[in-house]
């Protein structure tokens, strides 16, 4: 919340420190959920399906966690621009891309990238992470309505109380 100002304040709106903190969580949220599912994996298939990549559980789950640290803190630090349908693709856009490389490193596995690679983080970096984004921004908006609500309200609340 800004200093001096009363009710809640939507987080894209918040201070840089309050924005990468909530992208930091955020990122760590998702590594999270993805780890669960590598958990899982590693449940069904066993050792054999990290180390035919040469990764291994922990390897998987500390990139994902990697990712989500820096996908977050791209994420937190951009937040402002997720106003605009644009900015809000290309946020998602950067942050899909420490995520999708890591991705395609993990499938790939221990080999030189070449073009197709790369484009491929690109193209599914646009689509997922924009598409997200675009996601996210709806979400935004209707934080910032409602906290535009909540002062209005309050706002009333003071003028009824001066008037008595």
């Amino acid at each position: 919340m800004e200093p001096g100002r009363k009710g809640p304040t939507p987080v894209m709106a918040a201070p840089l420190r309050e924005r990468l903190t909530w992208g930091v969580r955020t990122g760590l949220a998702f590594a999270l959920i993805f780890s669960l599912f590598a958990v899982v994996l590693y449940a069904v298939a066993g050792q054999e399906v990290f180390r035919s990549k040469g990764m291994s559980l922990a390897a998987t789950v500390l990139l994902y966690v990697f990712a989500g640290i820096v996908g977050g803190t791209v994420a937190g630090a951009l937040l402002p621009a997720v106003r605009w349908r644009l900015g809000a693709a290309g946020v998602g856009t950067l942050v899909m891309l420490p995520v999708m490389s890591v991705t395609v490193e993990m499938v790939s596995g221990p080999t030189p990238w070449n073009a197709i690679m790369a484009l491929l983080v690109l193209a599914y970096s646009v689509l997922v992470g924009g598409g997200t984004g675009l996601i996210y921004r709806a979400i935004f908006a209707s934080e910032v309505r409602a906290a535009a609500r909540a002062r209005q309200r309050t706002a009333k609340r003071g003028k009824s109380r001066d008037s008595t």
